[in-house]
């Protein structure tokens, strides 16, 4: 804090002596040293800033001098008159653990024992091969835990360990926990020589960018260091020259810290709470924008977007109105907790704004901040994905890894990839005799169960649909993604598939859209002709007219998500003047997919523009036949998705694994089987005890490496967007179907996306 030399000389002759207490003898003392340095820079007197804080004359003389007795009151007044920044509120938090430090001490000493040592964090070493994942906690309960976490994310944050075979010991993570404080006490009139200050600012520009292009964990430990020498250099109270350098320093390093220490709430707070501190002290403005930025990611990802907005509209208050890179970050970072709140609109004036500031920047400047315009395309991807805009979400998301392609970061492809990537959960609710449970259970667990999926970070979660079976095959879609637009929060939620041509059109597309409004914009509608003659005979469907209904179904539900009268003339249904109403949240309507594995249903797949959910069995052939349709009715093929559905389980030993689910998969595939080569399948439901032998290269189970490895080997061969698996298949208990998912979220999905 700067004082004027030439006016505190004056001061201090017109008054009593300068404090000769030392200043580094206790926090107190320390107190007491501010408040009296930045009275006299005030040009108060005791006496003056008594009348001002409502405090006696002594109290203050004893508090400089070190001796006095400190209150939150005093504390708060002092900071009033004499603003600080905050400063005095966190030495006052050091006086209080100072004197609580002190009085354990007195007690133990008079029991006789040794002072209680400190609580400290438990050190902790982790090293990660390539491609690994730190160790998982506990295995999973058999009730679902509620407790959000991002753990995906985290792991992708991590993944500069992966290369990088770091260990943090225990000491840097002692210094990552008290650093932060330290530079609070030492943010006071300082200079360093001009050469080191040189050096320093030029090493911490070369953090800035190399942040992005080498991730977190391999800069840290140089990081750190730098901070803990710049700290210093501001400890040792000299002239004030390079004061504003300094804590420029200071507050650039502070923050990239912050980043650094994410996983931690309170600790990556504290690094950016004094990052804005050496900020202000430096009258930067930008940088501290920048920290308050950065701090915004902390409830934007803990899943509160409105306290993010807080932080973000701070930021914009404090930049003015000048273009300048961080306020392009400010704007987007804004666009993205706006579409958290699922406000379309002001995202995108937050998202056009960040576009015009940032073109009004200079490449040098943007590169300082490792901020242009491949951030900003993924930012619109984050944001699209948030709005459940899916077919923008995949096409934004392709146009910023393009864009990535020139630049050597890594640490926000990476993320892209894991947005474009995540894999969908899929669930029938099927209840077989043999391992039969209450049906209300069943469906309370299993809803339990996708909720928690959410917090895993999975990305879609999908119902299929059978009628008139023996094991409860879920016959209707809609009220169970209703049920589950009300648990969930962010997961898109899609039908894989529903049959088409059992549904009259109109009734569908209200159905649809009442869903779409419920789950804020959520769902995706796929469908598909169906097989089964039994359900075509018992709901009175002509089977052979199934391809044609499906067909116009697809026609009649866009025309009926258009919120306006229309008419429809078709071989299977007329309309004439109808409306429907509510109209779906999506524009121009929720994304459609259509199933199957026949050349029929890739060629009506690209002919209406959806998007393509071949059957498990499918050849690849079908998946280009599927492209070239797109291309021939006009369709850019680079903004439509293809799934692939797999039965996927993962665990630790993979031959015990494979005993856990072989009978249930088997289970699966004898029904399936049945129906399709049976004219009723129920009919022959008992040779679903046969013991014939499944083809185990089929079935992805085994460890998270193996099951990685497997599907790096479907993707070559198959080139598919999205990967859709039975989160629980008919029977599996609760318990071994979410350990499953744990592992698949926390340690093959990260790699998937990379």
């Amino acid at each position: 804090m700067q004082v004027d030399p030439v006016r505190r000389r004056a001061e201090v002759s017109r008054g009593r002596p300068p404090n000769q207490i030392d200043p580094t003898s206790s926090a107190a003392a320390y107190f007491g040293a501010e408040l009296r340095e930045l009275r006299l820079g005030a040009g108060l007197t005791i006496k003056a800033l008594a009348r001002r804080i409502g405090f006696s004359i002594t109290r203050i003389s004893e508090v400089e001098n070190g001796k006095g007795k400190l209150s939150r009151e005093f504390v708060e007044a002092c900071e009033r008159e004499l603003p600080a920044g905050g400063a005095f509120l966190t030495l006052f938090e050091v006086v209080v653990q100072e004197e609580t430090a002190e009085r354990h001490a007195k007690l133990a000493a008079r029991r006789g024992g040794s002072p209680t040592e400190p609580h400290r964090e438990p050190s902790v070493q982790w090293q990660e091969a390539v491609g690994g994942a730190p160790p998982l906690g506990s295995p999973t309960p058999a009730v679902v835990p509620q407790r959000e976490t991002i753990t995906n994310r985290r792991h992708i944050l991590r993944a500069g360990a992966a290369v990088a075979g770091v260990v943090l010991s225990g000491k840097l993570l002692e210094l990552m926990g008290t650093e932060p404080l330290a530079m609070t006490r030492a943010l006071r009139a300082s200079s360093v020589n001009g050469e080191d200050l040189d050096y320093l600012e030029a090493t911490t520009a070369g953090f800035m960018v190399d942040y992005e292009r080498s991730g977190p964990v391999t800069l840290l430990a140089p990081v750190l260091e730098h901070f803990h020498a710049v700290r210093r250099l501001i400890e040792e109270r000299q002239p004030i020259t390079y004061q504003r350098r300094l804590c420029r320093v200071g507050a650039q390093l502070a923050g990239l810290l912050g980043i650094f220490a994410y996983e931690n709430e309170p600790r990556a707070r504290s690094w950016f709470h004094a990052s804005q501190r050496a900020a202000e002290e430096a009258g930067d403005g930008e940088l501290w924008a920048w920290a308050l930025a950065n701090e915004s990611l902390i409830p934007a990802y803990g899943g509160n977007p409105q306290e993010a907005l807080d932080l973000l509209r701070k930021g914009r208050r404090v930049l003015g109105r000048r273009p300048s890179v961080v306020a392009a970050i400010v704007m987007a970072r804004t666009a993205r907790a706006e579409a958290s709140l699922g406000q379309a609109h002001a995202c995108e004036e937050a998202m056009e704004r960040a576009e015009w500031i940032l073109a009004r920047t200079t490449p040098e400047a943007r590169e300082q901040f490792a901020f242009a315009y491949p951030q900003l395309a993924f930012y619109r991807t984050t944001c699209h994905l948030r709005l459940g805009q899916a077919d923008e979400t995949q096409a934004n998301g392709r146009r910023a890894l393009r864009l990535y392609e020139a630049t050597p970061h890594y640490m926000d492809p990476t993320l892209v990839r894991f947005e474009l990537a995540s894999s969908y959960l899929w669930y029938d609710f099927r209840n077989p005799e043999r391992w039969r449970q209450s049906w209300p259970r069943l469906y309370q667990e299993t809803i339990e169960q996708a909720a928690w999926a959410e917090s895993l970070g999975f990305g879609s979660i999908w119902l299929s649909e059978h009628h008139f079976t023996d094991d409860g095959y879920m016959p209707s879609l809609f009220p169970m993604l209703a049920a589950l637009a009300m648990r969930t929060t962010r997961v898109r939620l899609g039908t894989a598939v529903l049959l088409a041509p059992l549904h009259h059109p109109l009734r569908l597309a209200e159905d649809a859209a009442v869903v779409d409004v419920l789950s804020g914009g959520r769902l995706d509608l796929g469908v598909a002709p169906g097989y089964r003659a039994r359900e075509f005979r018992l709901l009175g469907v002509s089977r052979a007219e199934r391809g044609q209904r499906t067909e116009e179904m697809i026609e009649v539900v866009k025309a009926a998500w258009g919120g306006r009268p229309f008419s429809y003339q078709g071989r299977c249904f007329q309309f004439t003047d109808v409306v429907v109403t509510p109209p779906p949240l999506q524009r121009p309507h929720p994304p459609l997919w259509v199933g199957g594995g026949s050349r029929a249903s890739a060629e009506r797949a690209g002919r209406h523009g959806c998007h393509f959910l071949p059957d498990t069995g499918a050849p690849s052939k079908l998946y280009e036949l599927y492209r070239a349709q797109l291309a021939a009715h006009g369709y850019d093929p680079g903004r439509f998705s293809i799934a692939t559905a797999r039965a996927v389980y993962v665990c630790e030993d993979p031959e015990r694994g494979w005993q856990e689910v072989k009978e249930h998969y088997r289970y699966m595939a004898r029904r399936y089987h049945l129906w399709s080569t049976t004219s009723d399948g129920e009919k022959a439901a008992g040779s679903l005890d046969q013991t014939d032998e499944l083809p185990r290269e089929n079935y992805l189970v085994g460890t998270p490496d193996m099951v990685a490895a497997a599907i790096s080997r479907l993707r070559q061969e198959f080139p598919f967007d999205q990967l859709i698996f039975w989160a629980r298949p008919p029977g599996l208990s609760l318990t071994s179907s979410s350990r499953s998912l744990e592992l698949f979220a926390q340690q093959v999905l990260p790699r998937f996306a990379s």
